[in-house]
This record gives structure tokens, sequence and C-alpha cells, in this order.
């Protein structure tokens, strides 16, 4: 039994249901055994999202992917996460002991910018969600969270720990 629950707790997906007549919002677990073996990265190139009509879990491009490329996903939403703060929760989420992904295998210099430009996004993001009422300073902290984004590499919206809707190309079957 010990090797069934690490499986479901290292392969599976936190899913978020909507609330309905009878109970209030709750989230469950579930394990897409195709989309499982979909490897991580700091920087992805693809995303994933429930479909809630077919309960299926999709994945999807969030950037070009050439031919012969893998195919990678955040396990977490880690924009707003240095590096160490990303190795802490991988490994006490996932049990990795080093993430290896191109951007945390970077060179030193490459990660502490993109340290910095993830701190910034917290700080802007964190601004926006404390409810200020100065429309103008709040479309300038997204003009700058979207430049931020795009210099650290994302061609698409990163998940910023919200459940977000998706949509884009379909990369891999949807599983059951």
């Amino acid at each position: 039994m010990d090797g069934i629950l690490a499986r479901r707790a290292t392969n599976g997906f936190a899913i978020p249901l909507p609330p309905t007549a009878v109970s209030g919002p709750m989230t469950v677990a579930a394990v897409f055994p195709r989309i499982a073996r979909v490897n991580h990265s700091c920087l992805p190139n693809a995303s994933q999202a429930i479909n809630l009509q077919t309960l299926r879990m999709e994945v999807f491009a969030t950037a070009p992917i050439p031919a012969g490329a893998e195919i990678n996903i955040s396990y977490l939403a880690l924009i707003t996460s240095t590096a160490a703060e990303r190795s802490a929760a991988l490994k006490e989420h996932f049990g990795f002991g080093q993430c290896r992904c191109r951007l945390c295998a970077a060179d030193e210099p490459t990660v502490r910018a993109s340290d910095a430009r993830r701190i910034e996004i917290k700080a802007l993001v964190d601004g926006m969600l404390a409810g200020a009422r100065d429309r103008k300073a709040t479309i300038e902290k997204m003009a700058r969270v979207a430049a931020l984004v795009e210099e650290e590499g994302y061609q698409g919206l990163p998940e910023f720990g919200e459940s977000l809707q998706h949509g884009g190309t379909l990369l891999l079957d949807r599983t059951r």
C-alpha cells in the first residue's frame, strides 16, 4: 500500500472542483498515467488543465516546441519562487533531490537574474492582490509583470497559484 500511495503522491494532480448545490469548492486528486510521464521544468514549454466536461487532464503548448524537443510542465505554480524555494518545494512535494531543468542547471549569474525577476514579480502580484484602488498604478504593475515574465523566457502565461482556465494546442492523448 505504501508504494501505491507514494506513486499517487508523486504522480497525482490536485484538481480544484467548483462548488455545487450540495457542497462548497473542494480539491480531489487523480493520476493520469500518460501525463504523469511529462517531466518538470521551472521554465516549462507546456501546461496542463483539467477539462471539467470530460474529467480528462489536457496538456497544451505554451511556447513553440521544436520537433524532437522534450515537452515539460511545471509541477507547482513556481513563477514567484526563487531557485532555492523551488528546490525546497519540489523536494517536499515530489521527492526531487535537485531540480535539473535548464533554468536550475544554468550558470550562477543566470539563476541570480531569474531569482531577481521572480522576486519582483511576486512583490508586484502581491501588491495587486492586496486590493489597491489606483487603477493607473495597477495597470503599470501589470505591464511590468508582463515584461518580467517575458524576460524570464515564458511565451505563455505562467500559473501564479490560482486556478486558471487555459486554452491551447493539445499535445498528449487525454487519459481518464
